[in-house]
């Protein structure tokens, strides 16, 4: 069986953040699941006093990074942030200067992919993401 080269493979990035309280201590996280259904990067990190949308962009940013340093050039990105999704598929506008930031350094990233999807999820299907956040909350 041939091995498909990391740039002809899709990657799935989970990602999410949180606050608690909002705006409050933050956390933000990643999981990379192969096309095999394998875990192949995840990380969650505290990034200090900020709000839910600031951690959820800061999750998806450092996700689309690892999938970068990883060398993969096609992903489908999850996440249960309704706003976030829609902002990066130009559906909102992102009118808060901090959010503008952190939605163009998202957008700047993504353009380095030969292909990204943006994909809202329900909470229950990124529990990974999710559990990595809330660890990162209960460690600090």
């Amino acid at each position: 069986m041939d091995t498909i080269p990391l740039e002809q493979q899709s990657i799935r990035l989970f990602t999410d953040g949180g606050a608690q309280p909002n705006p409050g201590p933050a956390a933000s996280a990643f999981v990379l699941v192969d096309e095999q259904d394998h875990v192949v990067d995840s990380a969650g990190q505290s990034i200090g006093d900020a709000t839910n949308n600031v951690a959820e962009y800061m999750g998806l940013i450092f996700g689309l990074q690892a999938c970068l340093k990883h060398g993969y050039k096609k992903v489908q990105s999850y996440m249960d942030s309704q706003l976030i999704i829609k902002q990066m598929n130009g559906e909102y506008r992102v009118k808060d200067a901090r959010m503008k930031q952190l939605h163009q350094h998202a957008k700047d990233l993504a353009a380095q992919f030969s292909s990204v999807e943006f994909h809202w999820i329900p909470r229950k299907q990124n529990r990974i993401a999710d559990a990595l956040c809330d660890q990162v909350l209960l460690d600090r």
